[in-house]
């Protein structure tokens, strides 16, 4: 006789064979565990908003911030426009509008893939969420592109500036946290 064999190894078999393939809970006990789970959901979708709301706050600071450098860039530019040379009695001309830097134009080409790629990606999943995470997403994304809008016009007039450029990347790096945190909440269908 081997060990799988032995008389106490075949009862052991014979009692696992009788013993029922699944044991249901009792009902209380399902409606506890329902409750919980019920009760974790609501907490995360609140902290969820919360996260979102914070999200479009900063994008709405971030935006405010830049259109008050780019006015006073304005302002500064109309000021060296008009002032006289040394020596001379005429105006300067400078150059006020003008296209983003060539690190900028291939940093927005990457930046415009990635929050394609994310936007298909929460198109796809936007059936999966609330209404109103939706909504909330969606005012997010406006006051990012509205950011992003305001950065790349300041930064046409002027070009060397890197507060504006680093407003810039910031901006869109803020527009893809959104998207990739949006795409994070909503479960693959």
């Amino acid at each position: 006789m081997n060990e799988h064999t032995s008389p106490s190894d075949r009862k052991l078999d014979e009692l696992t064979a009788a013993l029922p393939r699944e044991v249901a809970p009792p009902p209380e006990l399902w409606s506890a565990i329902r409750a919980e789970l019920a009760e974790r959901s609501s907490e995360a979708r609140r902290w969820d908003r919360w996260r979102l709301a914070a999200a479009a706050v900063l994008i709405a600071a971030s935006s405010s911030l830049v259109t008050m450098v780019a006015l006073r860039g304005r302002e500064h530019a109309r000021v060296v426009a008009t002032a006289p040379a040394a020596g001379s009695s005429s105006t300067v001309a400078t150059k006020v509008d003008g296209e983003l830097p060539a690190r900028l134009v291939s940093a927005e080409q990457s930046y415009l893939r990635s929050t394609e790629s994310l936007r298909r990606k929460l198109d796809e999943r936007r059936d999966s969420l609330a209404p109103s995470t939706v909504a909330t997403v969606e005012r997010s994304l406006r006051i990012a592109d509205s950011a992003i809008a305001e950065a790349r016009a300041a930064l046409e007039r002027d070009p060397s500036n890197a507060v504006l450029a680093a407003l810039f990347t910031s901006n869109y790096e803020r527009k893809i946290d959104v998207l990739r945190r949006a795409t994070e909440l909503a479960p693959k269908t």
